[in-house]
This record gives structure tokens, sequence and C-alpha cells, in this order.
């Protein structure tokens, strides 16, 4: 049975209420170990007596007004003056972030080392200033603390420079949001470990590019507001119908538009992976273009073109607007490969249980 509450669930958890300084992942003698956290970032909304609030009768989206990392209103970390590793992620319905590392006064310190995005690695790092999060998009970088040390900082913030009232991030030294409060020490409080050995040349994975000469077919997908509720291709999400069936083992090109006017749509494809090929018409920033990603932040009027391949997984799955009111007002779609060539829409495959 599908919870038509996904919305509520999502503002009513807290990531697992994940403590940030003993989470980590792997053993002790990892690469990693324990400079590796993963950083949920989220927002919620509280009535007077302090419990958390969801309006089930508002199906735009929702944004709260308390900020949180891993379940916890302003947390504090402590890390040792090396290299750390970050694995950030969006959750919640609708919020959207440009993460920044500033000091004391919001002036931006430090660079992010990005090493993967969504569940993949690039081939080699690549510097970005600012982080852009929506929700379910996740980032992994490398912060290096040891640099900051040896400049003399001992405290930074991770912050949200984009207060969503307009498209307008904050510049150096305008008030962003604090999220996180870093403090660094030169004790050996996580093990004392080497420092991880990464750089801007280190190659981390092949990525291996979707040409145009295996796509097989293309398909238009317009994501919009109909009928007080939101769709895709003006149709509404059906259970029982495969509205796209790729077959296994090809490629296609698929137009994703965003045609609902001023709203952002963060559009999650499940189990499958895709590459941007182009954003309104020109190349993306290069660190998006052609990398492998499952989630795409579909801003007003945007019109994405990516390749997608399918090379194992028969359905059915799903493909869905993030922001979960909208999901729950039928904007998703069935994505159900199969093994030979058919139109679609048709009946599923298998029903979901």
């Amino acid at each position: 049975m599908i919870n038509p509450r996904t919305g509520a669930i999502a503002q009513d958890a807290s990531s697992g209420g994940r403590d940030i300084d003993p989470m980590k992942r792997g053993g002790p003698d990892t690469d990693y170990g324990k400079y590796f956290r993963i950083l949920s970032f989220s927002d919620k909304i509280c009535n007077e007596d302090g419990n958390l609030f969801y309006d089930v009768l508002r199906h735009d989206g929702q944004m709260g007004d308390i900020s949180v990392c891993n379940g916890i209103v302003n947390p504090v970390f402590h890390v040792e003056n090396r290299k750390y590793r970050f694995h950030m992620h969006g959750v919640g319905t609708a919020r959207a972030w440009f993460l920044k590392l500033r000091d004391a006064d919001h002036n931006t310190v430090a660079p992010f080392m990005q090493i993967g995005y969504d569940a993949w690695f690039y081939e080699k790092p690549q510097m970005m200033d600012g982080l852009l999060l929506f929700v379910a998009k996740r980032r992994d970088v490398i912060v290096d603390f040891g640099d900051l040390w040896d400049r003399g900082i001992r405290e930074v913030y991770i912050e949200n420079c984009l207060p969503q009232i307009d498209k307008i991030a904050c510049a150096d030294g305008e008030k962003g949001e604090r999220l996180i409060k870093i403090i660094i020490t030169d004790q050996p409080i996580h093990g004392g470990k080497p420092d991880l050995n990464i750089g801007l040349d280190t190659h981390l994975r092949e990525n291996v590019r979707i040409t145009e000469d295996e796509v097989v077919k293309t398909r238009i997908l317009n994501f919009k507001r109909s009928n007080g509720a939101w769709t895709i291709n003006n149709t509404f999400y059906d259970r029982s119908v495969s509205n796209i069936s790729p077959t296994i083992g090809t490629a296609e090109r698929w137009i994703i538009r965003n045609n609902g006017g001023g709203w952002w749509h963060p559009i999650h494809i499940h189990l499958e992976a895709y590459q941007w090929q182009k954003i309104n018409g020109t190349v993306p920033h290069p660190s998006e273009a052609f990398w492998k990603q499952d989630s795409t932040v579909l801003g007003s009027n945007d019109e994405i073109e990516t390749f997608m391949k399918f090379p194992i997984w028969l359905g059915p799955f799903v493909m869905h607007c993030h922001n979960l009111e909208h999901e729950e007002m039928r904007m998703m779609f069935t994505l159900d490969p199969v093994l030979l060539p058919v139109e679609s829409p048709q009946q599923t495959q298998n029903l979901f249980l």
C-alpha cells in the first residue's frame, strides 16, 4: 500500500536522529573511518508547545522556520586539523540550500573539494565555492581543516546562503543561516590518524559517458500543475500503469521540462542514473555535465536534456517530484523497463505490493 502522507513522514523524521560526533562509516582502519560524516539538512515547523507540525491540507510544498542537521538544532562539531569527508544530503520536502564554509563575519574562508554527486564519484575532484542542495540531492566533499588551522582559523560555520525569498544567494559579508558550528583543534580527538592523501589530480573513478549513437528513443516529460494537483505530461499517477517502458540494454534521450510557472521540481528517478547533456540549450557547469546523477533540480521554466541507459533493472519502479507534497498530489510516473521493445503506456509487468 502506498502511504498518502510521505511528506508528513519526512517532516516528522529527523534523519534517524544521528548525533554528529559519533557518526562514522566503515571501521576505524578504513581510509575515512571517523573522518567521514553524513550531514542531513532539513527544516521543521513546530507548534507553540514544541511539537512538530505538518499541514496535511497544503499541497504546494512546505518549508519550516527551524533548521536542523541530523535532527539537531545548531549542532557543534569538533574536528582535528586535517581533512574530513562529508556526505551532504538535502532532506525534507521543499527547501533549497546553498552551502558555504564561512567565518564569524559571514565571509567565505575556503571552497569545498567535491568528489561525488548523488551516489557516484567524479573522475577527479572539483573545487566548489558553494554547494546547491535540494530535497534528495547529495554531494560528497572534502574539507581541509588543516589548511584553515595553518591560516589561524579555529572556528567556522556551514551556512545556508539561499534564504529562498528570492533567487539571489547571500554575498560575502551578508548574513546567512548558520547550520553547523565547527571547532578546529590540534588534539587527536578522532584518533590522530594520518591525513587523507587526496588532491585535484587524484583519480577516483572512471566515468563512462553515454553517447549519441547509443540513443534509440527520445521522450519529453512536462512537469506542471493541473486541476489543483501536479502532473507529468498532464497525467496523474496510476500505480497500475507503466508510463515509460524502456528496453533493457538500450539508452534514451529524455527532455525534462518544468511548465509549472514559478515552482521548482526536484526530479528523482529510482534505481537508474542519467547524465545531463544540456540545460536550457547550453552545456551545464563542469560539476554537472555528463556525470552520473539520479536527482535533477528543475528550476522555473527549465529544460534539461539527459541521456539515460537501462542496463539490468526490470521494473516497476518510479520517478517523481521530490517536493513530497507534489508527489502526494500525483506528480509521479511508473518506470517499467522490459526485455523486449513495447509501446507505453501499458499495464505494469508486476503490480507494486
